[in-house]
């Protein structure tokens, strides 16, 4: 081959060397030509994980070469349309943002399992409440013989009667201790007892029925401790032996007692107020006044809140027990107002949802954000969060559902089950993996369980 033309080979080989090396630093970099934008950008990368694992991905509408967990490299700067698929759950889809010389995390996906509802426990079921941090759960069980609380044990599968009254009684549960160890219940008009949840065991409370008490809470922070209201005096209850010794005498709507602390609504002709006075010092009462001349009562909260409800204008307002050291403007300002009837704390209180007819409504107690999850054309029963997850769990009408939380526009949002006649009970177990429910499904009532995963 001649020299010359030896030398323009490598003068070549050499412009292609210097023109592509750059290139390829900038490919191995994470550098991309984006055509949309007509430029040069440095990518991001994705990683999905999901519980189950081995779950198909879609990428705007494309299949990705392996399941979940899968980690997407070297992707443009954008929006991604990302859908997951498996077997026998529900298709999860979401919009997730994928920014420059980013990596975005989409872990923790909880997949929803496809299941039918099965029956646990057949017959007229009144109310049914779970029990704290365990694997059991308590039930209002009513038949032509007898009206019934029984607990069940979903370890032993085990059912037992702790207390039982006439079949034409019912048993209205009232609430739970601060502890959430004792239930307190009331039958036949003004008789009351309280179910002891460690003992497996009630206690009547037959002396508590002269009192025709309006009210009976518990002590928020001493489980031994009843109070009740009856005739304008507010009453101290020893909840073992029954001794009674008034402590307040006075006008009050409603009451709700932190130790030393009791806290009570009162009305006047000016307004509504929230107030605040210790066991110690009568005289030490502290007044806030409340948005609407109405009438409320108290939901239950954490400690350091205060929530009360509107029960003319469905409509809560929650704050923190320091409220009453600010002044009146700044009192109105950090009352948190919601529009909702009902409101279902986590175990760990650190959330809640609240809920109306037809909103459902997100609270971090962290933060103290609150935002609206959904709207819904059909009554909203009751609806709840699961636990460790972005997903609440929601009635409306006779349908049972579940919607991711999100700011996202597309929104995973499913119908679990359908049944001919779905009660407003309503609560998922300690694992998260099962919701229990009453109603009506065909031929059968009772207590259901779906699985969910």
């Amino acid at each position: 081959m001649d020299l010359s033309i030896r030398r323009i080979i490598y003068l070549i080989f050499i412009i292609v060397f210097l023109a592509l090396t750059p290139i390829i630093i900038l490919y191995a970099s994470g550098y991309r030509y984006n055509f949309k934008l007509a430029q040069l950008q440095k990518t991001g990368i994705l990683i999905i994980e999901t519980e189950p694992k081995g779950a198909d991905v879609f990428i705007n509408q494309n299949k990705a070469a392996r399941k979940t967990p899968i980690e997407l490299k070297n992707l443009l700067p954008d929006d991604y349309l990302v859908k997951i698929e498996k077997m026998g759950y529900f298709s999860w889809e979401k919009k997730l943002k994928v920014q420059s010389n980013l990596t975005t995390f989409a872990n923790n996906i909880l997949l929803i399992k496809k299941s039918l509802p099965a029956l646990e426990t057949a017959g007229e079921i009144f109310w049914l409440e779970p029990i704290f941090g365990g694997n059991r759960y308590l039930y209002n069980f009513i038949d032509g013989e007898e009206s019934a609380i029984n607990i069940y044990d979903r370890d032993s599968l085990m059912t037992k009667t702790l207390f039982s009254t006439k079949p034409n009684y019912m048993i209205n549960f009232i609430e739970w201790s601060g502890n959430n160890k004792k239930m307190l219940v009331k039958y036949n008009y003004n008789n009351y007892a309280f179910i002891d949840i460690e003992m497996e065991q009630a206690k009547e409370l037959p002396k508590l029925k002269a009192f025709s008490f309006e009210k009976l809470h518990w002590d928020r922070l001493n489980a031994g401790l009843l109070y009740g209201l009856s005739k304008n005096s507010l009453y101290q209850i020893n909840a073992e032996t029954e001794q009674t010794k008034a402590v307040m005498a006075k006008y009050i709507e409603d009451f709700y007692i932190l130790g030393q602390n009791v806290y009570y609504i009162t009305k006047t002709s000016d307004g509504s107020y929230l107030n605040h006075q210790t066991l110690e010092n009568d005289e030490s009462i502290k007044a806030l006044r409340l948005p609407n001349f109405s009438n409320y009562e108290f939901r239950p909260a954490p400690n350091n809140l205060l929530l009360v409800f509107d029960k003319k204008n469905n409509e809560m307002f929650l704050a923190n027990r320091d409220v009453f050291e600010k002044s009146e403007t700044e009192q109105k300002s950090i009352m948190q107002a919601v529009k909702a009837k009902e409101v279902n704390w986590t175990g760990d209180f650190k959330g809640a949802i609240f809920y109306n007819d037809f909103e459902i409504y997100n609270y971090s107690a962290e933060n103290n954000d609150l935002h609206l999850v959904t709207r819904v054309g059909q009554e909203i029963k009751n609806a709840v969060r699961l636990q460790n997850s972005d997903y609440i769990i929601y009635i409306a009408d006779n349908t049972l559902n579940i919607i991711e939380l999100g700011f996202e526009i597309v929104n995973n949002n499913f119908k679990l089950a359908e049944l001919n006649l779905l009660g407003r009970n309503l609560f998922i177990d300690k694992k998260g993996k099962l919701i229990y429910f009453t109603g009506r499904l065909g031929g059968q009532s009772g207590i259901f369980e779906l699985e969910i995963n």
